[in-house]
């Protein structure tokens, strides 16, 4: 578990993927300077067979029914492997499971995208939706 500090209790559980060790998510002590927990997270997930670990927000926490009508900001710190190799391609990073099409959102590829997400594309660029 992942504790909420802000005390709102919006402790996020580790779920695993399908053909996912244990170790697919790790704690680290590495972090940037200007991150406020002085500690990371490691996860090593991959493809072929897809394995990795999402870190699930409890279904009757309180955030899963707030709207959000006037935004909201996130705010991650991201250390990707270097050198950047293989298949990364769009490698999830933060999701918010629904579909935008049931949200109303009218914009992007599909209805079926998520509702909001982070991703890096291959040529390690961060792409928001």
């Amino acid at each position: 578990m992942v504790r909420d500090l802000s005390g709102k209790n919006h402790n996020l559980q580790v779920r695993l993927l399908a053909n996912s060790a244990q170790n697919v998510l790790t704690r680290s002590t590495d972090h940037h300077v200007a991150q406020p927990a002085h500690a990371g997270l490691r996860f090593d997930g991959g493809k072929n067979p897809g394995r990795g670990a999402i870190l699930h927000i409890a279904p009757d926490a309180a955030l899963n029914s707030m709207r959000f009508e006037n935004g909201y900001t996130i705010e991650a710190f991201l250390k990707l492997p270097d050198p950047f190799e293989g298949d990364h391609a769009w490698m999830g990073v933060l999701s918010w499971e629904g579909c935008s099409g049931d949200a109303g959102k009218s914009s992007g590829w599909s209805p079926l995208e998520p509702t909001c997400s982070l991703n890096v594309s291959p040529e390690r660029f961060l792409l928001d939706r």
